[in-house]
C-alpha cells in the first residue's frame, strides 16, 4: 500500500469520526423563560384584611355556574380563582343547602356576597383569610387609640352617634366610648361590625389594638 493511498485512507477515517460525532445527540439547551404567574392571582402576597377585600373586588370572574354546588365546592372554586384562602366553620360545612348560580364579569367579592345572601351564610375576613361561616353576631371588646381631634364632632353628638352616622351599627347590647384624656375608643360590638369600625378608625387616622 502507497502513502498516498494510506494518507486517504487516514482522511477518510477522520470524515467518518467527526459524521458519528455530529450525528450523536447531545444534551437539550436549557431555557431561561420565567413560569407565568397566575392571571387571577396577586400580584405579592396578601398580608392585611384591608388587601385582600380590595383583591376580591378587583378580580374579575369572566364566567361562573354553579349547578346545585356545595358551599365547599363554591369555596374552593372562588379560592382558585382569586388565590385567596377560603376556609369553612363548622357551622358552614354543615349547611345544606345548595347553590345554584350564574354570571358574567363578576368580581369574586361580589360572587361572594350574592351567594352568601342565597345561602343565609356570611364572611368574615380575618387577617388574609376569608372565613365563611353561619353565625359571627358574637361581640367583642376592642381598644382604639384615635387622635382626639379627630373625635370633635362625637363632644357635641355622643360617640355612638357619631360612629353610627359613618356607618358602624351598634344593635342591643353593644357599647361605645371614648376617653377624650388619653384617646382611646371602647368599643363592643359584633364581628361584622367591628369590621366596619375598623375601617372608620383607619380614616380618623386610628389604630386599632384588638384587646378583649
Amino acid at each position: 500500500m502507497t502513502a498516498h493511498t494510506q494518507c486517504r485512507r487516514h482522511v477518510g477515517d477522520l470524515v467518518l469520526a467527526m459524521f458519528l460525532l455530529l450525528a450523536v445527540p447531545g444534551p437539550a439547551a436549557a431555557t431561561n423563560t420565567p413560569p407565568t404567574a397566575p392571571v387571577s392571582g396577586p400580584d405579592r402576597m396578601l398580608q392585611t384584611r384591608a388587601e385582600v377585600e380590595l383583591h376580591l373586588e378587583e378580580t374579575i370572574i369572566h364566567e361562573i355556574d354553579f349547578r346545585q354546588a356545595s358551599i365547599k365546592h363554591v369555596a374552593r372554586v372562588l379560592s382558585d380563582q382569586s388565590k385567596v384562602n377560603i376556609v369553612l366553620r363548622a357551622d358552614a360545612r354543615n349547611h345544606r343547602s345548595s347553590v345554584s348560580f350564574k354570571a358574567r364579569e363578576m368580581s369574586v367579592g361580589q360572587t361572594l356576597r350574592t351567594i352568601m345572601k342565597v345561602t343565609g351564610l356570611t364572611y368574615v375576613i380575618r387577617g388574609n383569610v376569608v372565613v365563611i361561616g353561619k353565625n359571627f353576631d358574637t361581640v367583642h371588646l376592642r381598644t382604639y387609640s384615635i387622635p382626639q381631634t379627630s373625635m370633635n364632632d362625637a363632644r357635641t353628638v355622643g360617640v355612638r352617634p357619631f360612629l353610627e352616622d359613618l356607618g358602624v351599627p351598634f344593635p342591643r347590647g353593644s357599647i361605645a366610648r371614648y376617653e377624650f384624656g388619653n384617646g382611646k375608643l371602647i368599643v363592643r360590638n359584633t364581628t361584622p361590625n367591628l369590621e366596619k369600625l375598623e375601617r372608620v378608625v383607619r380614616a380618623l387616622g386610628g389604630t386599632p389594638q384588638y384587646a378583649d
